[in-house]
C-alpha cells in the first residue's frame, strides 16, 4: 500500500513526503502495492500503539503500524524507521514539518482590499480598484499555502465567514500551526497603516486618526530595539506557541480544555472495540447507517466530536470519558447512528444520533425531536427527522444536546464531574440495559485516558462505583431499586 506521513515521538520524529510506500508482511520494501495517500502528516511515535522490531545486520530496525488517508477512506499499513524513501526519523530540534514563510512583500492596503472584496463590502466602482491588490494577497505566500492545505481553488475568494469553520479541521490546524511567518512587526508605529488613509471616507477619518494615535501609544519596538542595542530591524518571525511547545515536548497531558487529536479518538475506539472483541475498526459500517462515505473517517469524526464537546461544555477528562462511555454502546460501538429494528412503536421518531434521540417530543413532559430542532431554531422535525442519523454533524450534535438538555435527569455534565455512573447510566438509557457493560466502558476509558492523573480531578476514587456514593440513592427511582443498583457496586 502507498503511504505518506510524518511521525514523531518524544525525542524523535519521522518525516516523509507524499507518495511514500508502506507494506504488509513480510518485511520488505521491494514489492509495494495498495492505495495512495492523499496528504502528509506529522505523528508522534509515542501515540502509535502497534510496533515491531527486526534485527538486521546487528542493528534493530523499528516498524510502526499507521493509519493514513486515501481518496477511498482510511487504510492501515507499516512503515520503517530506516531505509525507506521519504521516511526519516527526526529530533524535535530539527523542527519537522515547520516552514518559514516570507510575507514581507505584501502591504496592509493589499490585505485591506482582499478583506473588503472577499466580504463583499465594496461598491461596484470600488471592485475594480480592489481587484489587483486583493489578487496579490490571494496568490501571495500565506493564502497560497492555505489553499493548498484546504484543497481549495484560487477562485472564488474564500469568504471571511468561512475561514473559522475551515480552521476547525484538525488537519488544517496542524498544518497551519507549523508556519513561521516573517513579516513587519505590528509594534513599530502607525506609519505602515497610513497606506489605508485614502480608503477612509470623511465620516470615518476621525475614528481612523484616533486608532492610529492609539497604535503610536502602544508602539514599543523602536524604543526597545534602540535602548537594548538589538539591531533587529523591522521584521519578526511569528511562531505558533502551542505548535512550538508541542513539537519540543510531547507530554502525556490530560484531555481537559482541549480538542481530541484524530489519533486519540482512533486509539479510544480501537481500545473499546478490542475490549469487545470487535476486530474491524472502521466507523459507521452498519447497513442501516446512511452517513456519507466521506464522513466515515476518524478525521471527520474527531472534528465533529470536538465541535460538539466545545459547544456543550463537555470540556473535562471525566465529562468526555463518561460521554464516550455512553455514546459507544448507544451507537453500537460507533457502527450506526440509527436504532435497529422494524416497525418500532414510536416510529418514525426512533432512536437516532450517537445518543439515540427518541420520541417526537410532542407529548407533555416528553423530550425529543421537537425540542432538539427548536434548539437549532428549526421547525422541520416532521420532515427532517432522518437527518439526525444521516448527517454526521447532526448525529453528533444531537447527542451533545441530549447530554445537557434532553435527559430527564438534567445536565449530565454535573454527574460526570462527580463520576456518578449510576445516574448517568439511567439518565442516558432510562434503565439497566447493558449496565455492567457501560460500567466496564467507563473504567476502560479512565485507564486509556489516564484520568487518575488529570490535573482537574477532584475524585480520588475515580472509577470505583457504589450505590451509597451516588445521588441516585436520594431519589425515588433509586430507593425503589436499591438492591439492583447495589448488585453493580465495586
Amino acid at each position: 500500500m502507498k503511504y505518506s506521513t510524518t511521525f514523531a515521538q518524544q525525542n524523535q520524529c519521522f518525516h516523509s513526503a507524499e507518495n511514500t510506500s508502506a507494506w504488509h508482511f513480510p518485511f520488505s520494501t521491494d514489492t509495494l502495492e495498495g492505495p495512495e495517500a492523499i496528504d502528509t502528516a506529522i505523528l508522534f511515535v509515542s501515540d502509535i500503539e502497534a510496533s515491531l522490531e527486526e534485527q538486521r545486520d546487528g542493528k534493530t530496525i523499528h516498524w510502526y503500524q499507521v493509519i493514513y488517508t486515501t481518496e477511498d477512506g482510511e487504510h492501515t499499513g507499516w512503515v520503517c524507521s530506516q531505509g525507506q524513501q521519504h521516511v526519516s526519523l527526526h529530533s524535535q530540534w530539527s523542527w519537522p514539518g515547520f516552514e518559514v514563510v516570507d510575507n514581507t512583500q505584501l502591504t496592509l492596503d493589499q490585505y485591506f482590499a482582499r478583506h473588503m472584496l472577499a466580504g463583499n463590502n465594496v461598491t461596484e466602482e470600488e471592485k475594480s480598484t480592489f481587484q489587483a491588490p486583493a489578487q496579490a494577497v490571494e496568490t501571495g505566500p500565506i493564502f497560497e499555502r492555505i489553499y493548498q492545505i484546504i484543497s481549495k481553488q484560487m477562485e472564488p475568494l474564500l469568504p471571511p465567514k468561512d475561514i473559522p469553520k475551515t480552521m476547525c479541521q484538525p488537519k488544517v490546524q496542524q498544518d497551519l500551526s507549523r508556519f513561521i511567518i516573517e513579516q513587519p512587526t505590528e509594534w513599530q508605529s502607525s506609519k505602515p497603516w497610513s497606506c489605508l488613509d485614502e480608503y477612509m471616507h470623511d465620516e470615518a477619518k476621525p475614528g481612523w486618526d484616533a486608532t492610529k494615535e492609539q497604535i503610536d501609544k502602544l508602539a514599543w519596538w523602536d524604543e526597545v530595539n534602540t535602548q537594548a542595542k538589538l539591531n533587529l530591524g523591522s521584521t519578526v518571525m511569528n511562531i505558533h506557541p502551542v505548535a512550538l511547545v508541542n513539537n519540543m515536548l510531547k507530554l502525556n497531558k490530560c484531555f481537559c480544555d482541549r480538542d481530541f487529536a484524530t489519533e486519540e479518538i482512533n486509539k479510544i475506539v480501537k481500545a473499546l472495540r478490542d475490549y469487545d472483541g470487535i476486530k474491524n475498526y472502521n466507523l459507521f459500517t452498519s447497513k442501516n447507517c446512511n452517513i456519507p462515505q466521506k464522513d466515515k473517517t476518524y478525521e471527520r469524526f474527531a472534528e465533529e466530536i470536538n465541535l460538539m464537546m466545545n459547544k456543550y461544555n463537555i470540556d473535562s477528562c471525566l465529562r468526555k470519558a463518561h460521554f464516550l462511555a455512553q455514546a459507544y454502546p448507544e451507537s453500537d460501538a460507533f457502527r450506526t447512528t440509527e436504532e435497529y429494528g422494524n416497525d418500532l412503536r414510536y416510529d418514525p421518531y426512533r432512536g437516532r444520533g450517537l445518543m439515540q434521540l427518541t420520541h417526537s417530543g410532542e407529548l407533555s413532559g416528553q423530550s425529543g425531536y421537537k425540542q432538539y430542532f427548536e434548539h437549532l431554531k428549526r421547525t422541520d422535525y416532521k420532515e427532517s427527522y432522518n437527518k439526525v442519523s444521516d448527517d454526521l454533524s447532526l448525529a453528533i450534535d444531537s447527542s451533545g444536546w441530549y447530554w445537557v438538555y434532553g435527559s430527564a435527569w438534567g445536565n449530565l455534565n454535573n454527574d460526570a464531574d462527580n463520576d456518578d455512573l449510576y445516574v448517568i447510566n439511567i439518565g442516558v438509557n432510562g434503565g439497566f440495559n447493558g449496565f455492567q457493560k457501560r460500567k466496564a466502558y467507563i473504567q476502560q476509558l479512565i485507564k486509556i485516558m489516564n484520568i487518575s492523573s488529570c490535573r482537574n480531578s477532584k475524585n480520588h476514587d475515580v472509577g470505583i462505583y457504589s450505590y451509597k456514593t451516588s445521588r441516585i440513592k436520594d431519589t425515588r427511582y433509586g430507593k425503589n431499586r436499591k438492591k439492583e443498583f447495589e448488585s453493580y457496586d465495586d
